[in-house]
């Protein structure tokens, strides 16, 4: 005859019945299972596909432009109306070309540009009396901002802008027209569209019916924030 003997309690309470914690685990899986319906993953595939396509890097140029960026776009009042100012270490191929329409730049390894851009009253991409009138008058709110900023500059540091035929307004003259809207399209990067032969910017807030004002300095660009920052 065998010998009979007596088990632990503890070996037989483990063959009778699994551990609570993994047969609650068994019995929530069919639950889980069954809750995890194709509607649901319908919904967040459809809410993966209505999601916002990543934002592309900035381009190169547009990075370059950041770096060259001594006061970014701001909008101030002058004379009782919006206009766009911002600030910029000139690009080279644009400065290559400013000598000819600033001789007395000649030499000046340094320079920078005030960019600033108003919303005219009215359409002035025709030429007639209505709109040249306008002009003069945009012309002029930007002259007198300028002549207020060359007041905050160092004296000794050169300063100029285009008049409306884009030759000199303060220094000698050249044998080159300021391009303005070159200026502006290699400062900020604003689209160009070609009307009638002639390249113009067409803002993204302020359309096409703009003038464009520059501003060119040595002036250091400590010295122009500091300038402008008074305006």
């Amino acid at each position: 005859m065998g010998c009979a003997f007596e088990q632990p309690q503890e070996a037989v309470a483990s063959k009778a019945a699994p551990p609570l914690q993994d047969a609650a685990s068994k019995a929530a899986a069919p639950l889980q299972a069954a809750n995890s319906t194709p509607t649901d993953a319908a919904a967040s595939e459809a809410t993966a596909k209505d999601a916002p396509p990543p934002t592309p890097p900035p381009s190169r140029a547009a990075v370059k432009r950041l770096q060259r960026t001594v006061v970014a776009v701001r909008e101030q009042t002058v004379e009782g109306a919006p206009m766009e100012v911002s600030a910029h270490e000139m690009a080279s191929p644009v400065a290559i070309f400013v000598p000819h329409v600033f001789p007395d730049a000649q030499g000046v390894k340094k320079l920078r540009v005030v960019v600033t851009v108003q919303k005219a009253a009215i359409d002035i991409m025709d030429i007639n009396a209505t709109t040249e009138a306008e002009r003069c008058r945009l012309y002029g709110v930007f002259a007198r901002f300028a002549a207020g900023l060359a007041e905050r500059l160092p004296s000794g540091a050169f300063f100029d802008h285009g008049d409306m035929d884009g030759t000199p307004a303060r220094t000698s003259m050249g044998g080159s027209s300021f391009n303005e809207v070159e200026v502006a399209h290699s400062a900020l990067g604003y689209r160009l569209v070609t009307i009638g032969g002639v390249s113009i910017i067409d803002h993204p807030r302020l359309g096409r019916s703009i003038y464009l004002g520059s501003v060119v300095t040595s002036a250091t660009a400590d010295e122009v924030r500091a300038a402008l920052s008074s305006c």
